[in-house]
């Protein structure tokens, strides 16, 4: 039996403000691609998968979109946003912002090969940017 229609849902992202391991007023940021914010900048970050704690999300997706590991996952605050005006039609998104720290590595991210092929398309790349002052916590 065919399950009934279900009413569209809020989606959960999960973005990682990741601290430089050498430079602590600096966080990774890339541009967006997707057609939702294109241009933008954007922490590296996903949907939430089922079954995942946020600090896990934000693991998996640091690692595929750059290559590095993260740890010491923290939550920092969340985002209730309906999109009613949205191209594609409206967005309602539960975003989790948590702030992690490099753990492994030389700490220089590494463009995912998706993201590299979309890059030559027109986009940009990923890299730390200074953030004048960053005193909402301490690491």
């Amino acid at each position: 039996m065919p399950h009934p229609p279900q009413p569209d849902r809020p989606k959960v992202g999960v973005a990682a403000f990741v601290l430089s391991p050498t430079s602590p007023s600096s966080i990774l940021m890339g541009t967006r691609l997707s057609s939702h914010g294109t241009g933008t900048l954007q922490c590296p970050g996903g949907h939430l998968e089922h079954g995942e704690t946020f600090a896990e999300t934000a693991v998996r997706e640091v690692k595929e979109e750059t290559g590095l590991e993260v740890g010491k996952v923290r939550f920092l605050t969340a985002t209730n946003d309906v999109f009613a005006a949205a191209a594609d039609g409206n967005k309602h998104y539960v975003t989790i912002f948590v702030v992690c720290e490099v753990i492994s590595g030389d700490g220089v991210p590494r463009v995912s090969l998706r993201r590299r092929e979309r890059e030559r398309e027109g986009g940009k790349g990923i890299s730390f940017f200074l953030v004048a002052k960053m005193t909402c916590f301490k690491t």
